[in-house]
């Protein structure tokens, strides 16, 4: 009797459907030989594959996004991409004045003419008339060198706004600060000089240098004499310390040295003012009163 053998069974292969799976998703790693993903139909990959496109151009998304989602970030930087046109820093006239290199050394130096730069003053103004015929990522790409922070959902009108004020906020500098500014510092200069030289005038190096009196003036104005737009009021004999919040009284006992530490509440605060600050008030009033001002300043009576 002859036994039969069964043949093997036939490994089985990953579904189509395993590969749209986002939770259990293998690494990416990106295939050498693999065409980039920009040539690729978007609509016809597969999540790794916009995933992948995604990650290549420095797109952000979610981590389990689906495809329609990852289709529509793609479709958008694809677009954005696309709106851009190269536009050449430099007209086709300057290629017609562009001096010759082996003339250079020739040129004498009374004769080299100043060449425009991009960043003259007449910038702003050829800005103005481009601005609106900028795309959305011309605009961003405006606004991000200027350092002007730019919504992440702006659209065309609201950057086209924001451009247009900074321009305005351009123009007005170029227009009348930049002079303004030129004849202050011109005006400022001219009075340090005359300053200086009339600090100087009548002076004399030739006696000795003398050095700082460390006498006291009697004739000196007393310190700490309130001025009337000092807020004086808790010195009044009619003032009630019960308006004052807490903080305000801690405030008043620091200032006059008083320990409030074991207060419990606003009654004890006020207790302690009572007792410690309305005597020294007293006693400040008084000697207000025997005070008097003189041409040469507040002495004691």
């Amino acid at each position: 009797m002859v036994r039969q053998v069964r043949p093997p069974k036939p490994t089985p292969t990953t579904s189509a459907s395993a590969t749209l799976r986002e939770d259990n998703d293998p690494p990416n790693i990106p295939d050498q030989s693999a065409p980039p993903a920009i040539d690729l139909d978007i609509n016809v990959m597969t999540v790794a594959q916009l995933r992948q496109h995604l990650r290549a151009h420095s797109i952000r998304f979610p981590s389990r996004a689906r495809k329609a989602e990852l289709v529509r970030l793609a479709a958008e930087h694809r677009r954005e991409t696309f709106d851009v046109k190269f536009e050449p820093d430099f007209s086709t006239d300057s290629l017609e004045t562009t001096p010759d290199p082996t003339t250079a050394d020739q040129t004498p130096l009374d004769e080299e003419t100043s060449q425009p730069t991009s960043t003259s003053l007449n910038a702003p103004a050829a800005l103005a008339q481009d601005v609106e015929t900028m795309t959305i990522a011309q605009l961003r790409a405006y606004l991000q060198d200027h350092a002007i922070h730019v919504p992440s959902r702006a659209r065309k009108a609201q950057l086209l706004e924001i451009a247009k004020e900074h321009h305005a906020r351009s123009s007005d500098i170029q227009a009348g600060d930049m002079t303004t500014l030129s004849a202050q510092l011109s005006h400022l200069s001219i009075e340090a000089d005359q300053a200086i030289a009339d600090s100087t005038t009548d002076a004399s190096t030739d006696g000795p240098i003398t050095g700082v009196s460390t006498e006291v003036d009697t004739n000196a104005p007393l310190p700490n004499i309130p001025n009337p737009t000092d807020d004086i009021s808790y010195l009044h004999a009619s003032f009630n310390p019960t308006f004052l919040t807490i903080p305000k009284l801690r405030n008043l006992l620091s200032a006059h040295e008083v320990t409030y530490t074991k207060a419990k509440n606003k009654a004890d605060l006020i207790q302690l003012f009572d007792a410690n600050i309305v005597p020294r008030a007293a006693a400040t009033i008084q000697a207000m009163s025997t005070v008097e001002k003189t041409d040469e300043g507040i002495v004691d009576a």
